[in-house]
């Protein structure tokens, strides 16, 4: 078992300690989409990243520097909602959304409430080894994280809901949600900037884009590359313009 600290920044550095010494459980599965007549493939997490320790295993969810830590241990980054709308489309195994009403008690972002929803959403994919999609919400790269012109974040004080400062997380798809991502999908988290970096909950989960794994019609590119550039840029993320790096600028 993890015995894993009830305060959120001890608890991080416990997960970024097993991380480091290999009790981690995270699979690379292939990806490929077409957009704008050009064929794009990456390697994207099959599955949220979880700790391992022999039988026992651990959906994990952290903060938004906590993530971009754990992704650049694994040499990954974080996805747009692009790649994540893509890997719902394609995914075998789609669970519904595991919404709690923990917000309401101020339990939300507890040990327990962590190890409680791993353990019911370990049950809902049943051991599958397939593509997986909708387990958790995603903390994601956006244009909001940019000042204008390349962002449209308000400049507003990190911390303060709207902030372009604050983590942005998304997903959790529902064919009757009442928001869409910028691709058209519905889901009931469109992109938001309502997190500084100190906001952990059960429902924000690590998956990642293999940040060097990355090909255009065969070509390989860098992830921070192709985001940047004005004509490969939209094949990867659907928000107009481009993205100017892979990771949040004040990371």
């Amino acid at each position: 078992m993890f015995s894993l600290a009830d305060g959120i920044p001890q608890r991080e550095q416990q997960i970024l300690a097993a991380v480091a010494a290999g009790e981690v459980e995270h699979h690379w599965h292939p990806l490929t989409w077409t957009a704008n007549g050009r064929v794009v493939r990456a390697l994207v997490s099959r599955e949220p990243l979880a700790l391992r320790r022999g039988d026992h295993r651990l959906y994990v969810s952290t903060t938004f520097p906590t993530a971009q830590a754990i992704g650049d241990m694994i040499g990954g980054s974080m996805l747009t909602t692009k790649i994540s709308d893509e890997i719902q489309r394609q995914a075998p195994v789609k669970v519904a959304p595991h919404v709690r009403n923990w917000s309401a008690d101020g339990t939300m972002a507890r040990t327990d409430r962590m190890i409680q929803q791993s353990a019911a959403l370990a049950a809902a994919v049943a051991g599958r080894d397939e593509l997986k999609s909708n387990l958790g919400k995603d903390w994601i790269l956006t244009r909001r994280n940019w000042p204008a012109p390349a962002g449209t974040g308000e400049d507003l004080p990190a911390g303060q809901k709207g902030s372009r400062r604050n983590g942005a997380n998304f997903g959790w798809y529902l064919p009757n949600a009442p928001s869409r991502s910028p691709g058209g999908e519905r889901v009931i988290q469109s992109i938001g900037l309502a997190h500084d970096f100190g906001h952990t909950d059960y429902s924000q989960l690590l998956r990642y884009v293999k940040r060097d794994s990355i090909t255009v019609d065969g070509q390989p590119v860098g992830y921070a590359t192709a985001l940047a550039d004005p004509v490969l840029s939209p094949l990867l993320q659907d928000e107009g313009g481009i993205l100017p790096s892979d990771r949040h600028p004040d990371l």
